[in-house]
């Protein structure tokens, strides 16, 4: 079985590459068990210290690794150079803050002495989605690996490219060997490795159906599980809003990676006072969105990340206008053959 990832704007082949075999998945996990009690021993120095030079070379190579991200899923170059930046701030926090908080915290009881103490667990599995494919990895690899635990990551398979940068980075800064692993293999071949007694914890971001599946499979096996399953925000305009301001917001967020982001604003509520002015206003910027090239500087749209998004989008939209939605701008693919859908 191979990955393949796609550049969603001109469909060109970015790159294959091949699905681990059983025998590497289970090597990873040994070597990341051998590894496992000497890093949850290290110095919490040192943890800080690796994490301010992934700060650093983060920064540094935040133009090349933006265009990784904008390669593989459509994002914006300006909106994946954001993205890498947020991955080096969470960095610089974790080296300045790690060690406060997992220090022990002494608390009053009719005990001698009783104290709350942070221990890793081992060997954590990481679940992670593609829509924001470093930010959703490291914003689970640095605290995980930062509190003494070894990670597992795999990632979504459309993304292999920015899965080995991740990986290539996570050398560069100097982890201990095997600290740090990319399992490079479908989903469907996860229930064995969940199941795996050497694995400890299982942290995972995605859909609500792929949730429930690790979540059984977690409980099953009495594993401890962390899951991030998207959101439905609400967006709610009151009568003494700035209608410029608040449209303007709107957009912003809601149509940022071309609607692909988990906590971007899904319903819209608007005082009956205020509809008809803050529809104009909304419909007035949209049409004036910069749509293109997702590599250009001054694009504000780019395409959706793959065919399933795209036809689900499509789905979406006319299912909720044959239940009686009213269509105020967009609502159709924006050019013939394209993975852009007109801003709706």
């Amino acid at each position: 079985m191979t990955f393949i990832s796609k550049n969603p704007y001109n469909h060109s082949i970015n790159l294959i590459l091949n699905e681990d075999s059983e025998e590497v998945v289970q090597l990873k996990i040994s070597n990341a068990q051998t590894v496992s009690n000497e890093w949850k021993f290290s110095d919490l120095s040192t943890r800080s210290e690796i994490l301010k030079k992934l700060s650093n070379i983060l920064i540094d190579r935040k133009k090349e690794l933006a265009e990784l991200i904008t390669k593989e899923i459509g994002q914006p170059i300006k909106q994946s150079i954001n993205e890498i930046e947020k991955c080096a701030l969470t960095a610089q926090y974790y080296a300045a803050n790690t060690e406060k908080f997992l220090k022990d915290e002494y608390v009053q009881t009719d005990a001698l002495e009783s104290y709350i103490s942070y221990e890793p667990l081992g060997i954590i599995l990481g679940i992670v989605s593609w829509n924001f494919p470093f930010w959703m990895a490291f914003r689970f690899i640095i605290p995980t690996i930062s509190a003494g635990n070894c990670v597992l990551l795999k990632h979504s398979s459309n993304v292999p490219m920015c899965a080995l940068a991740i990986e290539d980075i996570m050398t560069e800064v100097g982890y201990p060997k095997y600290v740090f692993q990319m399992l490079y293999v479908k989903s469907n071949h996860l229930d064995n490795i969940i199941a795996d007694s050497r694995i400890n914890g299982v942290s995972f971001a995605g859909g609500v159906y792929g949730g429930s599946q690790v979540a059984a499979l977690a409980g099953r096996n009495i594993k401890k599980t962390v899951l991030e399953l998207g959101g439905s925000d609400a967006f709610i305009v009151l009568p003494d809003a700035d209608i410029n301001i608040t449209s303007s917001a709107l957009i912003e967020n809601r149509f940022r990676n071309a609607g692909q982001a988990c906590n971007s604003p899904k319903r819209v509520f608007v005082h009956a006072s205020i509809l008809e002015e803050f529809l104009n206003s909304l419909s007035n910027k949209i049409s004036s969105l910069k749509i293109g090239d997702p590599l250009d500087y001054e694009t504000e749209l780019g395409p959706v990340a793959n065919e399933d998004v795209l036809n689900k989008l499509v789905q979406q939209v006319n299912d909720s206008l044959q239940k009686g939605a009213k269509l105020v701008y967009g609502g159709k693919i924006y050019q013939g053959g394209s993975l852009f859908y007109e801003p709706t």
